[in-house]
């Protein structure tokens, strides 16, 4: 997904730090202080690239909020239908009507407010039509009645998306993937909580390519263990979890293993967590989530009695 940054030239700083944090999400951006330094605002290349970004995320700030530039850039995207999403730099700063009604977060480089601003890129959508104020113009001056006209010349006929099945194989790749990347991000967390947990110590260990351990000792007794790995439990690919507490750290394969089985979505595959199995139904996001997204809710499951004032310790 393409995203263009829309934000005023005193903000550059806090724009690079967003667009290195949506890059991390597989996010590509364009921003006019990177990609055109120096060049003329009122060049073509501008508008032209709001036109070709599939999100437009516009940084909000007292500076922004005063750069004709920025009100142009802003109004350009939300006359197109733009998908559109809103990011305040300060608390300080009053988001307007329409956007304050409209899909915003507050971003402070906090890893929380991050997540926030991940999960609005993710649902993004376009400004409502009957909200965009009359008075607001597109880069070439064409207002909404101007734009309401064109759109009433047409007849606008609908246009099916056709649904593809995956195959097997298309399935076997996505998992093998899954697998690798859930294996290294446990690997980095599991090393991040020994280090900062000083009578902790951890491991991780592969039984094959696609079955991995963790576990986890107190003070050199073992006190909590998973794996995770690739399974066709009930006629379903997917990832299977497993855990266990103190010694009894066996690892079982049966059909009672919480399955993200690999699903369609916009003519990719994506992982799904049923419903009704329960061990992670409290993580919404990850009720259909990417691959990334099924490796920090497989952790937080695995993490979530590690508290101070846990039994464990």
């Amino acid at each position: 997904m393409n995203v263009f940054i829309s934000h005023a030239s005193d903000d550059a700083t806090t724009a690079k730090r967003i667009e290195d944090l949506i890059a991390y999400d597989g996010y590509q951006s364009w921003r006019f202080q990177r990609d055109m330094m120096g060049a003329n605002p009122a060049d073509p290349q501008l508008p032209s690239n709001i036109e070709k970004g599939e999100i437009f995320l516009f940084c909000i700030s007292d500076h922004s909020q005063s750069s004709e530039i920025c009100q142009k850039e802003l109004q350009h995207a939300a006359l197109l239908q733009k998908p559109l999403v809103t990011v305040r730099l300060n608390r300080g700063t009053r988001v307007p009507s329409p956007l304050n009604d409209h899909q915003w977060v507050e971003f402070d480089e906090s890893p929380e407010s991050t997540v926030q601003l991940l999960k609005a890129l993710r649902n993004a959508k376009a400004l409502r039509w009957e909200k965009i104020p009359g008075d607001w113009t597109t880069w070439n001056g064409k207002t909404k009645d101007d734009l309401s006209i064109a759109k009433s010349d047409t007849q606008e006929i609908p246009l099916p998306r056709m649904r593809r099945r995956l195959t097997d194989m298309e399935k076997d790749n996505f998992l093998n993937k899954a697998i690798a990347v859930v294996r290294n991000y446990f690997g980095q967390a599991l090393g991040d909580f020994e280090a900062t947990v000083t009578q902790i110590q951890t491991n991780i260990s592969d039984d094959s390519s696609t079955l991995f351990k963790c576990q986890v000792y107190h003070h050199g007794d073992i006190k909590k263990s998973c794996a995770i790995w690739k399974s066709d439990n009930l006629g379903l690919n997917g990832i299977a979890y497993y855990e266990e507490f103190g010694r009894m750290s066996f690892f079982n394969k049966n059909s009672y293993n919480e399955l993200a089985h690999v699903i369609e979505r916009d003519g990719n595959p994506a992982l799904e967590f049923p419903n009704g199995l329960g061990m992670f139904g409290k993580f919404n996001h990850c009720r259909i989530c990417t691959i990334d997204e099924a490796a920090e809710c497989l952790w937080t499951y695995f993490t979530r009695d590690f508290g101070q004032e846990s039994s464990l310790w």
